[in-house]
């Protein structure tokens, strides 16, 4: 198993009303950060109630990053009816997830031009597709592209994990504040290295 940061993660039961999943660390004082950063290794933040201890090392197990909210989260059954029915044929119509009939929407195919005059055809079944419900993380094919990129982009090590070893994952959400609040608590700052 390869070797994982050390960090923890303390979350204030009174924030979520959860009880917390990780370790708690000892509090330290902002002033504390640069002598840490010096010697390497974890640097303790305190903010908000909550302490977070980083580490730059090369090999990070990321779950530790989500919330205890976000991670006491269970799958619907409703949902995974959805991912069923997507590795389903064609012409089944299932009525478990809610799924419309998709020869009764509006739209049946179009063509979007591009700024630099290209012209995007929609199809008939992708447009179908695209009107449907999908799994809740994302459209399949977009989530394998984006796993791609993040490996060629960054390299996470969590890629190369089994699933029940924190194996990365994508999820495609609605806007960049939904995304954030997976990771963060309601009452927690968030350190960036750059102005945001």
């Amino acid at each position: 198993m390869p070797s994982r940061a050390r960090y923890s993660l303390h979350v204030s039961t009174a924030e979520t009303g959860l009880a917390p999943t990780v370790s708690s660390p000892e509090p330290v004082c902002g002033a504390g950060i640069p002598a840490a950063r010096e010697r390497g290794g974890a640097a303790p933040v305190t903010a908000g109630g909550s302490c977070l201890w980083l580490a730059l090392e090369e090999d990070m197990n990321y779950s530790h990053f989500i919330t205890a909210v976000s991670a006491a989260r269970k799958a619907s059954p409703i949902r995974l009816l959805t991912e069923l029915m997507q590795k389903s044929p064609p012409s089944l119509i299932s009525l478990a997830g809610g799924a419309p009939n998709p020869n009764t929407f509006p739209f049946k195919m179009a063509t979007i031009t591009t700024g630099d005059g290209t012209a995007v055809e929609i199809g008939e079944d992708l447009m179908k597709r695209a009107l449907q419900y999908s799994a809740s993380a994302g459209i399949p094919e977009l989530l394998s592209w984006l796993k791609d990129l993040q490996k060629s982009l960054h390299n996470p090590p969590t890629a190369k994990y089994s699933p029940d070893q924190g194996q990365m994952e994508i999820c495609v959400t609605t806007g960049s504040q939904e995304g954030l609040s997976k990771v963060r608590l309601k009452a927690e700052y968030i350190v960036a290295s750059v102005k945001c």
